[in-house]
């Protein structure tokens, strides 16, 4: 079970969630992911508003292509604009 919040569940929830649905391999394009994403989370469909989430889900695509391991830590700066720090590990 995972559990997965932030204020409006659209964007860095949204985030997450996508890559999930990417690493799983339930929707290995990244523009699928954020499509059911979006879809099954809000009325008008539009979720992961920020380029820079979409363009974070199409890179974790393609390491997850790649089978590599690797840890994602997401923080929130106080000037609201939101940071995506990737740590990858070893590829297997």
């Amino acid at each position: 079970m995972v559990a997965i919040h932030c204020k409006a569940g659209k964007g860095r929830t949204g985030f997450l969630i996508s890559c999930l649905l990417v690493f799983l391999g339930i929707h290995p394009l990244s523009v699928d992911a954020i499509k059911h994403f979006s879809t099954q989370r809000t009325q008008d469909g539009k979720a992961l508003n920020q380029p820079s989430q979409r363009l974070y889900v199409r890179y974790w695509q393609f390491l997850a292509a790649a089978r590599c391991c690797f840890v994602v830590f997401c923080a929130k700066e106080s000037d609201r604009k939101e940071l995506y720090t990737f740590l990858f590990c070893q590829c297997v």
